[in-house]
């Protein structure tokens, strides 16, 4: 069964008459998907790579620290601190990330890059940088606003197993002189005080 919401194109949904979001027609339940383009899919929280001097990225150890995952590793759950407030899977509704061609299982473009998967940003206070999530890039799929259809919001599995949701703007707080939410493509790296980011497990609550 799909979700009532899930896309046939971006702003359409699967079920419902002219694919209207928000419908709900059994006799639809068990079809085979008509289009091979829903943009949803789940991602493990991996981080940018970028190592020094952001140091979010290690590549003498591929250590990605703020994440649980990266590329042909998993940290330890003894590394996570506070597993029920650090992000382990996410919703994306990301171009090229579909519902039935899921060929990214992380995200980790670097925060230097055009098309940054992340925000790092240095704390003003400690001069560590912490890691963000973008919005442009987690709802690539959903421009212009490039809000969820879950009432904007997301689910959200946490490394203790419990599953939550939440608004995006909710995984994290501070003030910042870059944007996590702004829709602009490009690098971003910036700084900032923060309180907390759930996408960090050096900086969860």
């Amino acid at each position: 069964m799909k979700c009532p919401s899930d896309f046939t194109q971006a702003g359409n949904g699967f079920f419902g008459p002219g694919g209207a979001r928000g419908y709900w027609l059994p006799a639809q339940c068990a079809q085979a998907p008509t289009d091979p383009k829903r943009k949803r899919s789940y991602v493990v929280l991996a981080g940018p790579t970028d190592g020094p001097p952001i140091s979010i990225w290690d590549p003498s150890t591929w250590e990605y620290r703020n994440g649980i995952a990266g590329p042909n590793w998993g940290v330890a759950l003894a590394q996570v601190e506070k597993p029920a407030s650090v992000i382990a899977t996410y919703e994306r509704w990301e171009n090229g990330n579909n519902l039935d061609t899921p060929f990214f299982v992380h995200a980790n473009i670097s925060c230097r890059s055009v098309g940054a998967d992340y925000c790092c940003i240095q704390d003003t206070r400690t001069g560590v940088y912490y890691a963000v999530a973008r919005k442009v890039r987690f709802f690539s799929a959903l421009g212009p606003t490039y809000n969820p259809p879950h009432q904007e919001g997301s689910n959200y599995t946490f490394a203790d197993g419990h599953a939550k949701w939440l608004r995006y703007e909710g995984t994290f707080s501070g003030q910042f002189s870059v944007n996590p939410a702004a829709i602009q493509p490009g690098p971003c790296v910036g700084t900032g005080v923060f309180q907390f980011s759930l996408w960090d497990r050096r900086i969860s609550p």
